[in-house]
């Protein structure tokens, strides 16, 4: 579980007892997993997908279409009251919903300025030497950059949506289950693996399209 949720669970438990939490999936395509975590009147959810669950492939849009799917995704998946329904006696809002992926813009900035920043450091750098040695250099920067783009490859091969949500709640007497409607938003979903901590207790749930529902 994320420091995100970690922080949250010492609150609920009440720093009384260790929280132990089984193994969660790996990246696997059709498995996402969910971690939930309620303290007083709030409702913590961590949501962890393969992105091609989501939009079906795991690198960056090819084409306007996949991009399409996915701002439509992005879109979905900032508004988790359209995927996951709360009891509405309850009484729960929306307090936050934050989105992390190798996919999305800002991602994409950060590494380009990196990979900015460590060119204009390599350039300094064979300034500095004779010819022989920025020759050699070069060499060794090419065999990097070429190193490098193929691990980046690898890591997009792998790309993922980590979705952070709160809820708070007026009645929270009355929150004692969660329904998944994300499968309905992402049939690509075939089954989360959901991990439950909260002042009674905690515990572990495979859930489906089928049976999405957490009663706790």
């Amino acid at each position: 579980m994320s420091r995100f949720i970690h922080r949250m669970v010492g609150i609920a438990m009440g720093g009384t007892f260790a929280v132990s939490v089984s193994a969660q999936s790996p990246h696997e395509h059709g498995t996402a997993n969910l971690n939930i975590a309620v303290d007083s009147n709030d409702i913590l959810l961590e949501f962890i997908s393969p992105a091609v669950n989501i939009i079906g492939f795991e690198h960056l849009p090819n084409n306007a279409e996949q991009q399409h799917v996915l701002d439509d995704a992005v879109a979905l998946l900032h508004n988790p009251a359209q995927l996951f329904a709360l009891p509405s006696a309850a009484g729960c809002s929306v307090t936050l919903a934050e989105l992390v992926s190798d996919l999305l813009p800002e991602h994409e900035e950060a590494h380009e300025h990196e990979e900015a920043h460590e060119h204009e450091e390599a350039h300094e750098h064979e300034e500095a030497h004779e010819h022989e040695e920025a020759h050699e250099h070069e060499e060794a920067h090419e065999h990097e950059d070429i190193t490098n783009g193929q691990q980046g490859e690898e890591h997009l091969a792998h790309a993922e949506f980590h979705a952070s949500y709160q809820f708070s709640c007026t009645d929270p007497a009355q929150l004692n289950a969660v329904e998944l409607t994300i499968f309905i938003r992402f049939p690509g979903l075939e089954k989360i693996n959901v991990q439950f901590i909260g002042t009674s207790g905690q515990l572990g749930a495979e859930l489906t399209p089928a049976q999405p529902r957490l009663t706790f």
